[in-house]
């Protein structure tokens, strides 16, 4: 965690620390309530406006990134390099990953095609998990 942080340049403190190591613990993307959740299980945890105005430097320093959720309408942050696509259940709001990423393909031959470069995509899938379809069902 230590080597992480000054890697990109930032602090190497205690709130830090924890911040970092529940995004790392969780291997997914987070809504800042998720990450203070989990902080608010340990002592002395940082306050909401503490653990947001990390997570904001994490992803100004690149340690993180940052997008929003199309189902939530909320921010979700994870660590840079961990690009991933999910499903998210309209019962539970899990949010399980996607394997490799779709959209590679399409983006090959649109840069092929168009010779436009894109930057950075998203893709989010929803519906119901495997526990909430039973209560669901159409």
């Amino acid at each position: 965690m230590d080597t992480l942080l000054k890697a990109h340049n930032l602090k190497n403190t205690k709130a830090h620390r924890a911040v970092l190591n529940a995004l790392v613990q969780s291997g997914r993307a987070m809504t800042i309530e998720e990450v203070f959740a989990q902080l608010s299980q340990g002592e002395q945890a940082p306050d909401i406006s503490t653990v947001y105005r990390i997570l904001e430097r994490f992803c100004q320093k690149g340690l993180a990134v940052k997008h929003q959720s199309g189902t939530e309408k909320k921010h979700l942050y994870e660590l840079a390099g961990a690009h991933k696509h999910y499903f998210v259940c309209l019962g539970c709001k899990a949010r399980i990953p996607v394997g490799d990423c779709p959209m590679q393909q399409m983006i090959d031959e649109l840069s092929k095609n168009q010779g436009v470069q894109v930057v950075e995509h998203h893709l989010e899938l929803s519906g119901y998990c495997s526990k909430c379809r039973q209560k669901h069902k159409t």
